[in-house]
Formats: C-alpha cells, sequence, structure tokens
C-alpha cells in the first residue's frame, strides 16, 4: 500500500479495559481506494476507535505483518469494512486481509463485515448478500459513514461525543486536502496525468476489445479518427466514439472535457465512403478529469458518477454490447 500524508494517530487509550476489540472500524481496500478509506476513517475517527494501515504504520513498524493483519482483521476490530472492487484479495495485504475475515466469519458469522462495492461488479462468491451495502453511488462517503456507525452500534460499540475542536480538526484536515487538490489541477503536472490517464483508457479499450475477439469471438476494434483525433470503438453494428476537448494553459479546467458519443449504426468519417443509412446518435456523455488523491485519477460525469480509467474503458465496451444486443433482440 501507499504512504500519503501522516493522519492523527487513532485514540487507542480511549478503549474500555474490558473491551475484547481495540478498534471499533478497520479498513481494507486496494491502493486506489486508500483516499476513499482515510476520507471514511475521517469521519469516524472522532467518534470510534478506527484502524487504518496508512494511519498506523508507526505502529506497525517492525511488527510480523501477517499477524498483525491476522489479529486486527480476525479478532481486534468490532466492525471491518471492505472497500470492494475487482482485484480485492488478490494483492498480498488484502489476501492476508481476506482470509482472516473469511475464518472469522466462520467461527462467528459476517455480522461484522459490511462489504462495500466501489465498482460495478460482482461481489465475491463468498460473501453472503445481505451484508453488501449496495448505495455508495447515491449516498457516498456520508451514506457510507453512517451504515458504519449503525453496525458498529449494532455491535456493541459506543459513540463519542465529538468535540468542537475536533470538528474542527477534521474540518482542517478536509481543506488541506482539497487545497492540495487545487494546486495539482491548476498544474502543468496535472494536465500531464489528464493526458497520460487519457492515453491509457485507448490501451484499456484496446486490451479488453482484444480479450472478447480471443475469448468470445466478438469482433469490436479501436480504431483512431485521424481527422479529429478521437477514437472509434466499433462493431457488431454499433459505434462508440471518444474526443479529449482540450483546454487552455498549463492547468486543467472546464474546458478539459472527455466527449464519448454512442451510435445505432457507424458515423460518416471524412476517410472513408458515406454510409448508405446514417447513424444514430444513441447517448452522449461528458466527463470531466479529476484527482481523488496520490495516483487516484477519475473521469466523473455530469450526474457525479466517477469512473477509474479502467472502470471507464470497461464501461464503454459493457454500453456498447448493451447497444448492440438491444439491435439484435429488439424489445416488444
Amino acid at each position: 500500500m501507499s504512504t500519503l500524508d501522516p493522519m492523527p494517530e487513532p485514540t487507542l487509550a480511549d478503549a474500555s479495559a474490558d473491551s475484547p476489540f481495540k478498534y471499533d472500524a478497520a479498513f481494507s481496500f486496494l491502493d486506489q481506494d486508500e483516499l476513499l478509506a482515510r476520507d471514511l476513517c475521517d469521519l469516524l475517527q472522532d467518534r470510534f476507535r478506527t484502524f487504518i494501515y496508512s494511519k498506523q504504520q508507526r505502529e506497525l513498524a517492525g511488527t510480523d505483518g501477517e499477524r498483525t493483519f491476522n489479529r486486527v482483521f480476525g479478532a481486534e476490530a468490532r466492525v471491518v469494512a471492505v472497500l470492494y472492487r475487482p482485484g480485492w484479495g488478490q494483492t498480498s495485504w488484502t489476501r492476508i486481509e481476506e482470509t482472516a475475515i473469511r475464518n472469522r466469519a466462520f467461527d462467528k458469522g459476517y455480522e461484522f463485515v459490511v462489504l462495500i462495492p466501489v465498482e460495478k461488479g460482482p461481489p465475491p462468491e463468498w460473501f453472503p448478500k445481505p451484508f453488501i451495502w449496495v448505495d455508495f453511488d447515491r449516498w457516498g462517503k456520508e451514506g457510507a459513514a453512517a451504515v458504519l456507525e449503525e453496525r458498529i452500534q449494532r455491535q456493541g460499540g459506543e459513540t463519542r461525543v465529538e468535540s468542537v475542536a475536533q470538528r474542527a480538526a477534521r474540518l482542517k484536515r478536509a481543506m488541506e486536502r482539497e487545497a492540495k487538490r487545487q494546486r495539482f489541477m491548476n498544474s502543468i503536472e496535472g494536465v500531464n496525468c489528464l493526458r497520460a490517464e487519457a492515453d491509457r483508457l485507448v490501451e484499456e479499450l484496446r486490451a479488453t476489445c482484444q480479450e472478447l475477439k480471443d475469448e468470445q469471438s466478438l469482433a469490436l476494434s479501436v480504431e483512431q479518427d485521424h481527422y479529429t483525433r478521437g477514437w472509434f470503438v466499433h462493431g457488431l453494428g454499433v459505434c462508440t466514439t471518444l474526443f479529449l476537448r482540450h483546454g487552455y494553459g498549463n492547468m486543467v479546467d472546464e474546458q478539459w472535457c472527455l466527449v464519448i458519443r454512442r451510435f445505432d449504426g457507424y458515423p460518416d468519417r471524412p476517410e472513408r465512403a458515406p454510409s448508405r443509412r446514417s447513424a444514430r446518435e444513441v447517448e452522449r456523455t461528458e466527463l470531466h478529469f479529476d484527482n481523488r488523491g496520490p495516483q487516484d485519477y477519475v473521469w466523473v460525469s455530469g450526474q457525479g458518477k466517477a469512473y477509474s480509467t479502467t472502470a471507464l474503458a470497461q464501461h464503454v465496451v459493457t454500453q456498447l454490447m448493451d447497444l448492440a444486443q438491444c439491435k439484435a433482440v429488439p424489445g416488444p
């Protein structure tokens, strides 16, 4: 996991002597979700004892990491929050955390776990559906924090009243994070990262389409539009175009925009002969680049939906296949 700016140490001294739990909540997550985990932790830490790896590095230094994580997620945390996306449970640390969670659940049940999907996709096969909180897209961090608070209390945790000084400290941390984000977005570094992520999006689209060709024999292709310097993702009688609208100056402002358009059919292209039937535009989406933390870049729609570059590539191809299916199998 990556190391971000230090946050205040947890108030472990407040733990009750007769409590079997050292922490009220512990967070398990992939590197790219560390900032989200820290934000959730920040919403809870002034009322509950929390564990998040980047905060406890000083405490964990020199310890056996596997034993420590087994102990925290397997026994010491009253509630475990899993920020889930495909790939969780496959990295070195999340694999240890998953094993500890499953071993504990085998003996105690799943009431101590809250699975928070942060990206669309099926949950782990072993995880029971009643313990999945599926409304993160709708309610966001504050909603997730409220769900965790309710689960902590249901599991016997007690809420501490947040003092004015603690609330002020939380506000200060939020303001410092936003200032850091603004400095990044108003820099040439931000512009360079935006361009790099746009290039990576194209590579992710190519890889996804190639995988579908190899495994499913679906003829989807990615081609550059040399006239607009955009890209076509097409096949199965439908097409999606992507165009990065440039802004001005060395900053990421609202002028920078990724425009995605879906077509039933193939739009005409200057370098090719016009098609016999004009394509019908089905949907147009504009997404803006944003930075949620170190190495955590997202594309945000007008409705506030945020996609990682990998998730956006999968979304574009999935939407294309959905359109192709509607065309091939029209509804009643």
